[in-house]
C-alpha cells in the first residue's frame, strides 16, 4: 500500500499566511520532544522509538504516525487561527491553542493507526493488533511547545 498526500503544500501555505497577520516569530511544534524522557525500560528516548516507528527500520515498517498525524487537524488549524486574529488573541494565544489541538489530533492519529498492521507473531506478543499502542507510553509523549525558534532535529 502507497499513500500520497495531497493539498499539504497548500494547507502549509495557508497556515503560513494566516500566521503571518500576527507578524510574529514563534512556532508551535508537536511530536515527542527530547525531554520526554526514555522509554520504560530505558533502552532508548521516547524521542528515538517515535522516529523508529515513523520511519521504520530493518524490522519494523514505517508508519507515518506524526507528519499525517499533524496533518489531520489542518483544517481545525485554520479555523483556530482565523477565530483567534478577529477576536484579538496575541500569538502566544493562538499558537498555544493551535499546539493543544495538533497534540490531540496526533494523539488519536496513532491510537486510530491501523496500517501496515502488526505481524501475527507481534499480535500474539503484545497482545493487541494496534500497530502503535503497547503500553501507550509513545503515545502520551506526544506533546507541544510553543517556541521562538524551530528546533534542530535530530535522533
Amino acid at each position: 500500500m502507497s499513500m500520497r498526500i495531497f493539498g499539504l503544500q497548500q494547507a502549509q501555505d495557508a497556515i503560513k499566511k494566516e500566521l503571518s497577520k500576527l507578524g510574529g516569530d514563534k512556532v508551535a511544534t508537536v511530536g515527542i520532544h527530547e525531554d520526554a524522557g526514555a522509554v520504560p525500560d530505558g533502552a532508548m528516548s521516547m524521542a528515538t522509538l517515535g522516529a523508529i516507528q515513523h520511519f521504520g527500520n530493518d524490522h519494523i515498517p514505517a508508519r507515518r504516525w506524526l507528519d499525517v498525524g499533524v496533518e489531520s487537524g489542518t483544517s481545525e488549524y485554520l479555523a483556530i487561527i482565523q477565530e483567534g486574529i478577529e477576536a484579538g488573541f496575541t500569538e502566544d494565544q493562538i499558537l498555544e491553542q493551535v499546539g493543544a489541538v495538533a497534540q490531540g489530533v496526533t494523539q488519536e492519529f496513532i491510537r486510530d493507526l491501523k496500517d501496515p498492521p502488526n505481524a501475527p507473531s507481534t499480535i500474539k506478543k503484545k497482545g493487541s493488533s494496534n500497530p502503535l499502542i503497547d503500553t501507550g507510553a509513545m503515545r502520551q509523549s506526544v506533546s507541544y511547545k510553543v517556541a521562538r525558534q524551530m528546533p534542530e532535529e535530530g535522533l
